[in-house]
């Protein structure tokens, strides 16, 4: 797989989880890049969450207010 020239920016994290906003559309991709930029510690790395929405209510995934060609997905640990 080659290098992804996408943009990749955590705006919220914790010891379990992080949101992020990407404009890279391959899920796989995102983990690669998660996991190696932002590595959380767990053996099994960042993973998508199972979760369909996030805390406020929105949708996992869900389009970036601020920039239309982002999404924002939750991630777990």
């Amino acid at each position: 797989m080659a290098e992804s020239n996408g943009h990749l920016e955590v705006y919220s994290s914790g010891l379990f989880h992080c949101s992020v906003c990407t404009d890279i559309t391959d899920r796989e991709e995102i983990l690669k890049i998660l996991n190696k930029q932002f590595p959380c510690g767990t053996d099994n790395g960042w993973m998508h969450s199972t979760d369909t929405h996030f805390a406020q209510g929105a949708p996992n995934p869900c389009p970036c207010d601020d920039q239309e060609d982002r999404m924002h997905y939750l991630m777990d640990a």
